[in-house]
């Protein structure tokens, strides 16, 4: 009888303590809750518009305010890559979508994630020796042979099938986004095989540049030269050239997004901010295996035990981070309850642990809107966007004319949505967010130099369309729009 009742009063023991924490724990009854409000697109949206409309109302009374609405720190590229590991794993072990669409969400965040962060394609095979499609269901449903007969591995050829994919959408039967409906060459071309498609898997992958060709139209033949009133000629370079539309050496690369890209990087730059704060939790960790660990009178005599013992005293702190992640990635296939790994979580990171209870909810939202982002349908322009922002990342050099185009593009695609310009700077690991209206300029000239002024005001004026910065309420026709009609003459 004594011994049942020891037994029974460990048991009673451990759970006053797991719901004394879970009192303690207000956060984490809230969260789930909070993320599905705070979390979603319309909120997001809202959320940059106010702050947007709040600078506004600063620059009119201070006369001067942020550009920016938003500024992401990305300083910790480990993270970054755990959390590409964790959105890989869950799009794997989820059963929610098909073969074809985790196949599509893998190599989506395989080729988006790195380029868009500058990391090395080496460190992610290093970090991701798990990334592997050997489930039953591709042995049933992919029967193509894991050694391609031109020497290329079964994997980086599914990679090249799927961007050839994004980038050009008549491969996998659609038409181009660019192509008009004709009815003649529609049909010819369903009953001529395409002799070239036959070949497709020898050639390299090339993306295809014509896909994201804007309208770069001028209303004058040649660009304007400057000329110089005076002594004064420190527009001049060492030279004495200045070319109006001349290349600079890029500090910063732009990602002119629509609401569906703005929405997959704010849910995915809220998770880095999470992990990190795991991550940086350490001394909160180890002051709290310290605590379980301490001589207690009541388990000396054997009327209570430490059931969490996921920490041991002897282990360097500096192990605390992998094991969460091991921790997380069991979570994430299922090797763990939802219960041991909040419990954990919450015992070892008790002000920050909450904060990843819905993490496979937001991995959730991150795999629907990659399924989205590298979509086949020609409706949905996020590709295109996905791609132009590729193609531009390839170049070491930009002009104001090529970053004004990239927006007139963005903004054709988005129509009547809204568009955000995602700045990122490789130096600084940051990314700064902007939400664009159509009447605010692609650049603000409050820190510009005097060069840098001329050369975006002659980029923006040689264009049909109107000048950048220019309120149409104070222009005037300088020709008629329309030829007149001629009255009657009287002799």
């Amino acid at each position: 009888m004594e011994i049942s009742q020891r037994e029974w009063e460990k048991v009673w023991h451990s759970q006053t303590e797991n719901m004394y924490l879970k009192s303690l724990d207000h956060m984490g009854i809230l969260v789930k809750s909070t993320d599905k409000r705070n979390l979603t697109a319309k909120h997001l949206v809202d959320v940059i518009k106010t702050k947007h409309e709040e600078q506004r109302r600063e620059r009119a009374l201070k006369g001067k305010a942020p550009r920016d609405q938003f500024e992401w720190d990305f300083s910790d590229r480990d993270v970054i890559v755990e959390l590409l590991r964790f959105a890989m794993l869950y799009s794997l072990n989820n059963g929610q979508h098909s073969f074809q669409e985790k196949e599509r969400i893998l190599e989506f965040f395989e080729m988006f994630i790195p380029a868009f962060f500058d990391i090395s394609e080496e460190s992610i095979l290093d970090k991701l020796p798990k990334m592997q499609l050997d489930s039953g269901e591709e042995e049933i449903e992919d029967h193509t042979p894991a050694e391609l007969t031109n020497g290329r591995s079964r994997r980086n050829g599914k990679k090249g099938d799927l961007l050839r994919g994004v980038l050009d959408p008549g491969r996998n039967g659609s038409k181009p986004r660019n192509q008009k409906e004709d009815s003649t060459a529609s049909g010819s071309k369903e009953t001529t095989p395409d002799v070239n498609s036959a070949n497709e898997e020898e050639m390299p992958d090339a993306p295809d540049e014509s896909l994201t060709e804007v309208s770069n139209e001028r209303w004058m033949p040649s660009i304007p030269k400057p000329v110089v009133v005076g002594e004064n000629n420190g527009l001049l370079d060492s030279d004495s050239n200045l070319k109006a539309d001349g290349l600079f050496k890029r500090k910063w690369y732009h990602l002119f997004a629509n609401q569906t890209i703005f929405v997959f990087l704010s849910i995915f730059h809220n998770l880095y901010a999470r992990l990190r704060d795991i991550k940086e939790s350490k001394e909160s960790a180890l002051n709290e295996v310290k605590r379980l660990n301490r001589d207690k009178p009541a388990r000396d005599i054997g009327l209570t035990e430490n059931y969490m013992a996921f920490f041991q005293p002897e282990e360097d702190p500096e192990t605390y981070w992998p094991k969460t992640v091991e921790l997380i990635e069991e979570y994430i296939s299922g090797d763990v309850d939802e219960n041991r790994y909040q419990e954990v979580l919450r015992h070892y990171y008790l002000k920050n642990g909450w904060k990843l209870y819905t993490l496979q909810d937001l991995l959730k939202t991150l795999c629907r809107l990659a399924l989205t982002c590298s979509s086949q349908d020609s409706k949905e322009k996020s590709p295109d966007l996905i791609h132009q922002h590729l193609n531009s990342r390839e170049k070491q050099e930009t002009s104001y004319q090529t970053e004004i185009s990239a927006r007139k593009f963005a903004e054709k695609c988005v129509k009547d949505g809204e568009l955000f310009t995602i700045r990122w700077f490789p130096e600084e690991a940051k990314a700064t967010v902007r939400w664009l209206q159509r009447d605010e300029t692609t650049f603000y000239t409050d820190d510009m130099q005097l060069r840098e002024r001329w050369q975006y005001y002659i980029s923006s004026f040689i264009r049909i369309e109107p000048t950048e910065g220019i309120p149409r309420s104070r222009l005037q026709r300088v020709v008629l729009a329309r030829k007149p009609a001629l009255g009657r003459c009287r002799l």
